[in-house]
């Protein structure tokens, strides 16, 4: 998923917005900043907390009742008093979400040249030129960087102030500047993935402006055959892999039913419900193997062919080996795992999830990270907010 994902929309990782990145950035930055004055503070604990900070803001400010899916942690962020928004207290991991914003920026920060670092890591970047630069187009003219250098240091004095909101704020469009420099940052550069970058910026952009249809059977002019077979390619294969997917899930439904130990015996009749979804997830393992292009090195066709194994009790047998967390194969039985049947984890935030590209007719299956960049496209244009707000109003085509 990963290679076909980077072959859709290279070094992109699940960035759909520019303040994801800015807040990353100026994270990094403060946290080396606060280092040299002789703090012990690392990257990621930084990062966090000025995310969860601007997310409190956020909650605090005169929308604070308008879901916006930009913004995250609402539950846990509501209990913070507005008489102690410390960095003490905003560095606890108990005080925002398991998986911050921040985490979907690893790849794209180095991809842009905005960190420096031999590994990737997020604890080993340094701030680049290129990220310095953009720091100072997206905070000016706020300071916000040196309010937050002293926020960590131990000030609080001027936190949060309305300049420091608006220029930390998910909800608020980067100031022009930064977006260009941003848009010059996805599209330039001599190498493939910039190249592909810069097609995807395109045919999004094309999709903004024109009411096309979605079909794998219509090649964008502005990808090359090349681009275009490796977003199907990955498509029918992201299909394949949702399918097998709902197999395991109808298999442990149909074993919670039992009465007594809950167990599948391949040598038995499998129940009718599980062969369906078999049925269907081999249906399209076999579109993925038609196409015969598989540019992971042979990975997602040896995933596809088993999932095509006519033998449904092969295949079934096959995926609970690849699960091994909720289903475990033990011979020719299907056993509950450490994870049958349990509640995945709730972090306590009603954060909207709704799909905001549904109103975009896109090819089935295709990478989530080209619906990303439609996204943040809007946001480079500054007409991110009102596409989210106004869910039965196309974005301005003009």
């Amino acid at each position: 998923m990963r290679a076909f994902n980077d072959l859709a929309v290279p070094g992109m990782g699940g960035v759909w917005f520019g303040k994801q990145l800015m807040l990353a950035t100026i994270g990094v930055h403060v946290a080396a900043a606060a280092r040299a004055a002789g703090m012990h503070v690392h990257n990621i604990e930084t990062a966090n907390a000025i995310e969860a900070l601007a997310c409190w803001s956020a909650f605090m400010g005169p929308k604070r009742s308008e879901p916006d899916p930009r913004v995250r942690g609402g539950t846990k962020l509501r209990t913070i008093s507005k008489d102690d928004v410390s960095f003490s207290v905003f560095r606890k991991t108990s005080t925002y979400v398991t998986q911050p914003m921040r985490m979907a920026t690893v790849q794209p920060l180095r991809a842009l040249g905005l960190v420096e670092a031999t590994q990737d890591r997020f604890s080993a970047f340094s701030c680049s030129r290129a990220g310095h630069e953009f720091l100072e187009l997206a905070c000016a003219p706020g300071n916000a960087q040196r309010q937050l250098i002293a926020w960590v240091k131990g000030s609080r004095q001027t936190l949060p102030a309305d300049a420091l909101r608006n220029a930390l704020a998910p909800t608020e469009p980067l100031p022009e500047q930064a977006r260009e420099f941003l848009r010059e940052r996805l599209v330039t550069g001599t190498n493939a993935a910039a190249a592909r970058r810069a097609a995807a910026l395109a045919w999004v952009e094309h999709r903004r402006i024109s009411a096309t249809t979605g079909a794998w059977s219509e090649q964008p002019p502005m990808l090359d055959a090349s681009h275009w077979a490796d977003l199907r390619g990955g498509a029918y294969f992201f299909l394949a892999r949702q399918a097998a997917l709902k197999v395991l899930e109808e298999a442990e439904r149909t074993m919670q039913k039992e009465t007594g130990l809950p167990v599948l015996d391949l040598d038995q009749p499998i129940p009718k419900a599980v062969t369906t979804a078999i049925c269907a997830a081999r249906a399209c393992a076999k579109t993925f193997l038609d196409e015969r292009h598989d540019p992971t090195g042979g990975i997602a066709k040896t995933f596809c062919t088993e999932i095509a194994d006519p033998d449904a009790a092969m295949m079934l047998g096959k995926l609970a080996v690849r699960d091994g967390r909720v289903l475990i194969l033990r011979g020719t039985r299907i056993e509950p795992g450490a994870g049958f049947a349990k509640e995945e984890a709730v972090t306590g935030d009603p954060a909207v999830e709704a799909e905001v590209d549904s109103r975009l007719r896109w090819p089935p299956g295709i990478s989530p990270r080209v619906k990303n960049l439609f996204l943040l496209n809007l946001d480079l244009r500054g007409v991110l907010g009102e596409w989210l707000q106004n869910p039965e109003v196309e974005p301005d085509r003009g």
